[in-house]
């Protein structure tokens, strides 16, 4: 549908969420593309944001914190505490890893033992898709039954073009090829 707007006309970025579906398919691609790019200016305003009010709390309650957790015998997680008239939740998220070839010789033991690891552990395989793009066909007819291919959510990008790289309407296969 094409827009009643004219292409250099503004829009409200503030107004964005309140457009209908009738309003919003009435924009222009060159609005759509204007208004892409507020928002992707404003995510990383947003993330620069976000980063310069975490340092100051980290720099004002992270040793507070710290001595609050130890208090608790706490490496990791939440704790809570009272500054002026504010309660302070401060949170140190546990991210545990493990090497990977420790718990293959952690696993064979268990099995060594009679132990069944599954009792222990959670056991996945995985293939990588690049690896699948490599198999002989015997060997990928071994994992085709296995494999479930799913897909993720759609993006598009409007990218603008100048007037003498717009290419002939096309597929995937033929896109820019004259």
């Amino acid at each position: 549908m094409q827009s009643n707007k004219p292409e250099g006309q503004a829009i409200d970025m503030t107004a964005i969420g309140e457009l209908t579906p009738d309003q919003l398919e009435a924009l222009s691609l060159h609005n759509l593309c204007g208004i892409i790019g507020w928002v992707e200016r404003t995510r990383g305003d947003i993330r620069n944001y976000e980063s310069i009010v975490n340092q100051e709390l980290a720099r004002r309650f992270q040793e507070r914190a710290a001595q609050v957790r130890s208090s608790q015998a706490k490496s990791t997680g939440t704790v809570r505490f009272t500054q002026e008239e504010f309660t302070v939740v401060a949170d140190l998220a546990k991210k545990v890893e493990y090497d990977q070839v420790q718990l293959k010789q952690a696993v064979t033991e268990l099995r060594r033992r009679g132990e069944d690891p599954e009792d222990y552990v959670v056991i996945e395989i995985n293939v990588p898709e690049s690896n699948w793009h490599q198999f002989a066909p015997g060997i990928k007819q071994l994992f085709e039954n296995a494999r479930t291919v799913k897909t993720g959510r759609q993006s598009f990008k409007l990218i603008r073009l100048r007037a003498d790289e717009i290419p002939a309407p096309s597929n995937d296969q033929t896109f820019g090829a004259h």
